[in-house]
């Protein structure tokens, strides 16, 4: 059987990042620490390897020790260290994780990072796909997290273990005899995750499916490839059908009657991310909403006020999208 770095190798070739610098954020778990052991293993060329460990000050005296952990591994292992803390105490997992990606990309800036890596694996695939089906979603959450996206230009977030599970990753670090830290909170069900690692996914296996972790992986597969489809074909709809104003865009539906809705409400999508516009709160609802109202006749409506205080209103053939600017910005 080939180990962990052979097949990191081939899942994510050293040569792609060897000369370069990447940050890997290593929480001190199995995951990570497997992670950076792996990539130290394979690592190639003159680039820097920065591990990255961000402290949530949730934990009191476990949190330190994680991070202690993680400092002493990397100098053992003769790699950079950046640490990062929390100042505030709100333990929202979305608050957490915002707090999270913003500290990796000070930590990408900070050492000319080309990447960040992370130590996801086709477990934490399995709960995202899940969790998406449970809340309601379109393809693109069906397909769960990307291997690899932008994280800020010229950075791009990688997650090379996505095609490994957690036990393969726990033989590999006790093969190495490396020892990792469990967090406590990954035990604790007031979490989504938690409540989908611990207890809907274990009853799945047991009454349901053999492994549903490696069905839905292949559901998010799949939908990851219709998903690249249709995203094609929308931003193809809005290069032709849509031009930019001062405050938003003008979006020309003349063409689109006899068009997915799906694939609308992608091409509103498409308009809100060259726009920077915030999408935190826009939901499948709402962009739904948004894909009728550009679908519909030509019969004159009153505006309607979308999350981010961006206003949509069919005029004519054209759906106007304005934002206006706030003072600032």
């Amino acid at each position: 059987m080939q180990r962990l770095p052979d097949l990191l190798a081939n899942a994510w070739n050293p040569k792609e990042w060897g000369m370069v610098t990447v940050v890997v954020g290593v929480s001190g778990g199995a995951d990570s620490v497997a992670l950076l052991r792996a990539m130290c293993e394979v690592k190639q060329g003159e680039g820097k390897l920065v591990a990255a460990h961000f402290h949530h000050g949730i934990r009191g005296e476990e949190a330190d020790e994680d991070e202690r952990f993680v400092r002493n591994l990397a100098e053992s292992l003769s790699v950079e260290y950046e640490a990062g803390r929390r100042c505030g105490t709100n333990s929202a997992e979305e608050a957490a994780r915002k707090d999270r990606y913003e500290f990796f990309n000070r930590t990408a800036a900070k050492w000319g990072a080309r990447y960040v890596a992370l130590a996801h694996t086709a477990d934490d695939q399995a709960e995202t796909v899940l969790h998406h089906i449970l809340r309601g979603t379109g393809l693109a959450g069906l397909a769960g997290m990307a291997r690899c996206r932008e994280l800020l230009p010229g950075v791009g977030l990688i997650r090379p273990l996505l095609k490994f599970r957690r036990d393969e990753l726990r033989n590999y670090l006790h093969q190495l005899q490396q020892p990792f830290r469990e967090d406590s909170t990954n035990q604790n069900c007031h979490y989504t995750r938690n409540r989908l690692r611990h207890e809907l996914l274990p009853l799945l296996a047991e009454h349901y499916s053999a492994d549903p972790v490696a069905a839905l992986v292949r559901l998010g597969a799949l939908a990851d490839d219709a998903q690249r489809a249709v995203t094609a074909w929308a931003d193809e709809l809005a290069l032709h059908h849509a031009r930019q104003t001062a405050t938003g865009w003008q979006l020309n539906c003349a063409e689109l009657p006899g068009k997915p809705p799906h694939v609308v409400a992608e091409l509103l999508i498409c308009l809100w991310k060259k726009s920077g516009w915030p999408r935190q709160a826009m939901n499948l609802a709402t962009w739904q909403r948004l894909a009728c109202m550009a679908l519909a006749d030509d019969s004159p409506a009153a505006a309607e006020m979308f999350p981010g205080t961006i206003t949509a209103q069919r005029v004519g053939p054209y759906l106007l999208l304005n934002r206006p600017q706030a003072a600032g910005e």
